[in-house]
């Protein structure tokens, strides 16, 4: 094994070190709760207290880092070989061996520390690090697609809060950001154009991994954004809200009907 062969062995060994003995206090945390309590305000004013499941990642998580983790170790061995004896298939190596430790390292923090409430007027959460945040869905101020099965919601001061759809589900997030969509509180390039609204309307859909039926599309399409004049509204009230009167009662209605039918 000539000098640089080792000098890659030894960087790869000590940063996978590194990773792991970052991640050991990652996991100290105390117990996991199944269930949490969640202070939520009350139409008009005061405040009450409720109690939601808290979801988790699936214990399958473990089966692809027990995977994972023996793919880094035959990769860590194979790099100490002094068979290996090409710069270039040693740092491939070494680079494959270091994404391995690392994406395990973050699963498995992930794992121990990530949650989701899916509450009917907010959403809550820890990261992969633990760390809470909850947003009302009154404070959701956009959110974004960030992989097939993974998004960010943010709140009005900047504030977000990660969502990975392959662990966690949000209907109720859904239904709000649908309906909202629907209101025009997220009016995307065009307001009052249906096919942008049918473009914002996929976005959720993309966002969450939730999909929108037939019957449920049709019924936002002919909610506010697309129909302000079928509908009052407070002039004050900022763009998307302050929607008010029986039409638009009525229009709510059939939408949670039929979501959740």
């Amino acid at each position: 094994m000539d000098t640089a062969h080792l000098l890659i062995t030894i960087a790869t060994y000590a940063l996978s070190i590194i990773m792991v003995v970052a991640t050991v206090p990652l996991l100290r945390n105390g117990a996991r709760p199944e269930r949490a309590r969640i202070t939520e305000p009350l139409p008009g004013a005061g405040t009450t207290t409720y109690e939601y499941p808290v979801q988790r990642p699936s214990g399958t998580v473990q089966i692809g880092l027990v995977i994972l983790f023996g793919c880094a170790g035959i990769l860590l061995v194979l790099l100490a070989l002094p068979m290996i004896d090409d710069l270039k298939a040693a740092g491939v190596i070494a680079a494959l061996a270091l994404i391995c430790v690392g994406y395990c390292c973050y699963d498995l923090a992930a794992y121990r520390n990530a949650s989701l409430i899916d509450a009917p007027t907010l959403v809550a959460g820890t990261d992969w690090r633990g760390r809470p945040l909850q947003i009302p869905h009154q404070e959701i101020a956009s959110f974004t697609t960030t992989g097939q099965r993974s998004s960010v919601v943010y709140n009005r001061h900047g504030q977000k809060l990660r969502l990975n759809m392959t662990w966690f589900s949000a209907p109720n997030l859904a239904l709000y950001l649908l309906r909202a969509t629907a209101e025009g509180r997220f009016p995307g390039k065009r307001p009052g154009d249906p096919r942008e609204l049918n473009r914002g309307l996929n976005r959720v859909q993309s966002a969450l991994n939730f999909q929108c039926a037939k019957p449920l599309r049709e019924v936002l399409l002919q909610g506010p954004a697309a129909n302000p004049a079928a509908f009052r509204r407070d002039p004050t009230a900022p763009e998307g809200t302050g929607w008010t009167g029986p039409e638009y009662e009525a229009w709510v209605g059939a939408v949670n009907t039929i979501f959740w039918s």
